[in-house]
């Protein structure tokens, strides 16, 4: 199963992400790297996706912790914010750039290769761009984009199941050479499995590896 691990990244320490309301996360007293390793023993992830909250509502990112994870072997995609082409040279390294459409701020800072995060708000884009899915992907796709992410952050930490599910089967129908990747709210391996199989290439989970209840299936 392709899953990847969430990491929150707020006020220079990792953070547990509840519902969006980012003044809420609380500190989990893990380094990333720590909280990697454990990950990996237990659950078997190698691929994380980190969050650098700081980034993204316009701090300095945290370009040395970008390097631990890669360095230690692990599979990073980063979204530290990147707003337009003239910031796009700093974001590079052993990393993939997520380009989050929250910050975005002009098509011309995404590139060929990058991950583009379609992230909503209880089913509605937030910044570039307007209010439909569909023309968003399909402009990312028109400049070479391959994967995207479906990220709902109204479902984070919520535990009350993927919000993007029919977006995602409707998308990968429409563009069937893209992966698609469902964030948000994912509750246990069970969600996940039927996930893959209408269609996404993988899954973002946080919470559900703090709290152990990935391990367990659906009633």
């Amino acid at each position: 199963m392709n899953v990847v691990g969430v990491m929150d990244w707020q006020g220079g320490q990792l953070v547990w992400a509840r519902g969006g309301e980012r003044s809420r996360y609380a500190p989990l007293g893990l380094a990333p790297l720590e909280l990697a390793q454990h990950w990996q023993q237990r659950y078997g992830v190698r691929c994380f996706y980190f969050a650098d909250l700081d980034a993204i509502a316009g701090q300095e990112p945290a370009w040395a912790i970008y390097e631990q994870l890669p360095q230690a072997g692990f599979e990073l995609w980063v979204d530290a914010g990147l707003r337009s082409a003239s910031d796009r040279a700093r974001h590079h390294g052993p990393w993939r750039v997520i380009v989050g459409l929250e910050t975005l701020r002009e098509w011309q800072a995404m590139r060929p290769g990058d991950l583009f995060s379609l992230d909503l708000r209880a089913g509605q884009p937030l910044g570039l761009g307007g209010d439909d899915p569909l023309a968003l992907v399909t402009r990312a796709v028109e400049i070479g984009i391959r994967e995207v992410i479906l990220l709902d952050l109204a479902r984070v930490g919520s535990g009350q199941g993927c919000g993007t599910a029919t977006l995602g089967e409707s998308l990968g129908r429409r563009f069937p050479e893209v992966r698609f990747y469902a964030g948000g709210g994912i509750r246990h391996q069970t969600e996940a499995q039927q996930l893959l199989k209408s269609g996404f290439h993988g899954v973002l989970v946080g919470s559900a590896l703090h709290e152990g209840s990935w391990e367990d299936s659906a009633d």
